[in-house]
């Protein structure tokens, strides 16, 4: 493994499965590579565009635990112009396709609260 979190061969499998097989676990790792913080020689913007972009792809493909991270960079405000409706949206979507972190998250009704004050502190 590189010091980037990911070797050549791996991002290049990755890349195959995503554009080729399109596959959202591979879309996922990727969005999740690119949000960690660990590729070398992009911007922060740059990583988050791409991350963003291969959450987007996964979410789309009904992948639960990608419409969850999804959700999570829009309510964070990492998404530019994004609406945090649109996120808690996707983090409900996530609990109603089975990803228990979602599920549990909306049954806590403090965590509820929390996203309803964090949308609120976003738009203000």
């Amino acid at each position: 493994m590189s010091d980037s979190g990911l070797s050549l061969i791996e991002r290049i499998r990755l890349l195959f499965r995503v554009f080729i097989l399109n596959d959202p676990e591979s879309m996922h790792s990727l969005g999740a590579w690119y949000g960690s913080g660990d590729v070398k020689n992009i911007s922060l913007e740059e990583s988050v565009r791409k991350s963003y972009f291969f959450y987007r792809k996964a979410a789309d493909l009904d992948h639960p635990e990608s419409q969850y991270d999804l959700g999570f960079m829009i309510i964070a405000g990492e998404i530019r112009g994004a609406n945090p409706e649109d996120g808690i949206s996707l983090i409900k979507k996530s609990a109603q396709n089975g990803f228990v972190p979602a599920k549990e998250l909306l049954d806590n009704s403090t965590s509820e609260f929390l996203l309803i004050g964090m949308e609120k502190s976003i738009q203000s």
